[in-house]
């Protein structure tokens, strides 16, 4: 859906590429290469493939935490911030790179082509801490994980500076 979404509005931005088919506005090959649409388009597909495997990482992180049980005790306030955080940090990156995207002031298109580069980036990244926070806790033993896990969860705090 946001990869149609992005479609849609760098196609309409772009008002269309000289000589193309006007059937063809939905896939990078549509436009000459180098050209905002087609990096926009590119970097929207790429974004959707990112996006799928850190939402399964996401899923991987929440399963293994409720699976960190104290005496048959799931921490469901635990997973609650934890998932309350995903769907947090998932607006504020869109809203961030929308912000990154408009402050270029590029023209047509390629605006939306910066925030979608820009949230490709930052779903890499979280790809990346989400990964390193599940080796962290599958190298806890089983009996003590329950305890020792926040460790490896504290990685997901943002850090603010303090005045």
């Amino acid at each position: 859906m946001r990869v149609m979404l992005i479609a849609a509005v760098l196609s309409l931005a772009s008002g269309g590429a000289a000589g193309q088919d006007a059937r063809c506005t939905d896939r990078p090959e549509c436009w000459p290469t180098g050209s905002a649409m087609h990096e926009g388009l590119a970097a929207g597909q790429r974004l959707a493939r990112t996006q799928k495997h850190l939402d399964a990482q996401q899923e991987a992180l929440v399963a293994l935490v409720e699976k960190s049980q104290i005496d048959g005790f799931t921490d469901e306030r635990l997973i609650a911030a934890i998932k309350g955080d995903y769907v947090a940090w998932v607006a504020y990156r869109q809203a961030q790179c929308q912000l990154e995207g408009t402050l270029t002031q590029a023209g047509g298109s390629r605006q939306t082509t910066y925030a979608v580069l820009c949230e490709e980036s930052w779903v890499s990244n979280r790809i990346r801490l989400v990964s390193g926070i599940l080796a962290c806790i599958q190298q806890l033993p089983e009996k003590t994980r329950p305890f020792d896990q926040q460790t490896c969860l504290e990685k997901l705090e943002t850090v603010v500076p303090k005045s």
